[in-house]
């Protein structure tokens, strides 16, 4: 296999692992309260919004564990919508 099929193979391998992370994704915490529990979109937007405020800040020291908190902190953000 020469080196430019390898980086062919290389690039559609990539481009199964995203699919197959955008279609097996975990819903967000704005998708459970609203499809799951029904509530309505405003109210929904409202938990959201106050999850959001009540989530703790990131810490702007630079040290090897505020990075590592600061990552957990956007994480948890990143999966609320």
């Amino acid at each position: 296999m020469t080196e430019k099929e390898q980086d062919e193979n290389f690039k559609k391998s990539l481009d199964l692992i995203e699919k197959w992370g955008e279609e097996n994704k975990p819903p967000t915490l704005w998708e459970i309260i609203r499809n799951d529990l029904g509530y309505s979109v405003d109210l929904t937007n409202e938990i959201i919004d106050t999850v959001e405020k009540w989530l703790p800040k990131e810490d702007p020291r630079p040290s090897y564990a505020t990075m590592q908190w600061d990552k957990c902190v956007r994480r948890m953000k990143d999966t609320l919508e």
